[in-house]
């Protein structure tokens, strides 16, 4: 059994479960995946729970997690069996413990271990008592970093030859028309070069309350905006967008601050092309597609040096302690006044932003997917 042209490909199963509820990085994962993996050379089957009315109420939480459970332990083995797949790729962190087919956990961060307080109790236990013994019985873990990889080895105790590392890579490109690209400026209030943007989910670890104190430094001397993309967290314990917005108030910066919720992948587009930069002061991120996304844009980085961002953001972007509210400052008002250190920015990230393909991401992920079947 092969993944080339002259053999039987693999028939790779692919949890998609998640769809219900993920618009995040890893949604984008399992979107890009699904197109790359067949290009190269495998067939795969997106495998999800059958349709069901969404329980309301206060049970309703219990009631998914429950659901949820029912399909992971014994929905999921049995579709993998009726389809007749060789292998599973469970996207985030969660597989069956009982399946008789083998399979391949991706684990996206370290976050839950690294900061547990933020998670609710009940989805630990899930996870440590349920997960994470799957991903044991696993035949790799698949990370997006070294730093995730060593974050995964560390607090969980996984064999590094288990862990195997197969970096991201930006969405596919969106290319609004000038038209569109002038409406959603107009709509937001925007106009090129007039924002410093952010993009990603809402939550604690991407520190965006430092942000908005950092940009309060600059606000009242440059006629600035900051532009916020992205919707709240998805979990109540790690969403930060009550203590942004008591920031912004606080700061009195209600009308230089832009929260957008969810946003189009064209409007992201739009974002990112006239952005003066893109600031990303995460304190903890497993690779950082907004990176890659900023520099395939033609963005000006200003990054975090935690975590994976070093590791994709390469020599391509300014870096700053997050936790330096006036260091933050600083480099943001540098970026803002040096029109030859922006456009030595977007040029480095060009360059870099080659070295990433999902095309790339699916060959190793496939030889990852065949040599758990001893293909």
């Amino acid at each position: 059994m092969t993944g080339d042209p002259g053999g039987r490909r693999l028939r790779v199963g692919v949890d998609v479960s998640l769809f219900e509820v993920a618009k995040t990085g890893v949604r984008t994962y399992v979107d890009e995946m699904l197109v790359a993996l067949p290009a190269a050379g495998a067939d795969v089957l997106p495998l999800r729970p059958p349709p069901h009315a969404n329980p309301v109420g206060p049970v309703a939480k219990a009631a998914r997690h429950a659901r949820h459970q029912y399909w992971l332990q014994i929905g999921l083995p049995r579709a993998l069996e009726r389809e007749r797949c060789d292998v599973l790729l469970a996207p985030e962190y969660e597989a069956p413990l009982g399946s008789r087919c083998p399979h391949v956990v991706v684990f996206h961060d370290a976050s839950i271990w690294l900061n547990p307080e933020q998670y609710n109790p009940l989805w630990r236990a899930l996870i440590d008592g349920l997960a994470v013994p799957a991903a044991r019985r696993a035949a790799r873990v698949v990370t997006v970093s070294e730093s995730a990889k060593q974050d995964l080895v560390r607090l969980l105790h996984f064999a590094p030859g288990h862990v195997v590392v197969v970096p991201e890579a930006p969405r596919r490109p969106a290319s609004p028309s000038p038209e569109e690209t002038a409406s959603t400026l107009r709509r937001l209030g925007l106009r090129p070069d007039g924002y410093f943007l952010h993009v990603g989910v809402i939550e604690r670890r991407k520190n965006l309350v430092r942000l908005v104190e950092a940009f309060a430094l600059l606000a009242g001397d440059l006629p600035l905006r900051l532009v916020l993309a992205g919707q709240p967290g998805p979990k109540r314990p790690i969403d930060d967008s009550s203590n942004v917005r008591a920031a912004i108030d606080r700061l009195g910066l209600a009308d230089r601050v832009v929260l957008t919720g969810f946003v189009s992948e064209e409007d992201l587009a739009t974002l990112y092309r006239n952005a003066l930069a893109t600031v990303l002061p995460s304190l903890l991120e497993g690779f950082g597609l907004p990176v890659l996304e900023a520099y395939q844009y033609g963005s000006p980085l200003i990054c975090s040096d935690r975590a994976a961002l070093p590791e994709v953001a390469g020599d391509a972007a300014l870096y700053v302690d997050p936790e330096d509210v006036g260091a933050l400052a600083a480099r943001m008002r540098e970026v803002a006044a040096d029109e030859g250190l922006r456009r030595r920015l977007v040029e480095a990230g060009g360059v870099r932003v080659q070295g990433f393909s999902w095309h790339l991401a699916a060959v190793r992920t496939l030889k990852v997917l065949q040599e758990a079947v001893g293909c």
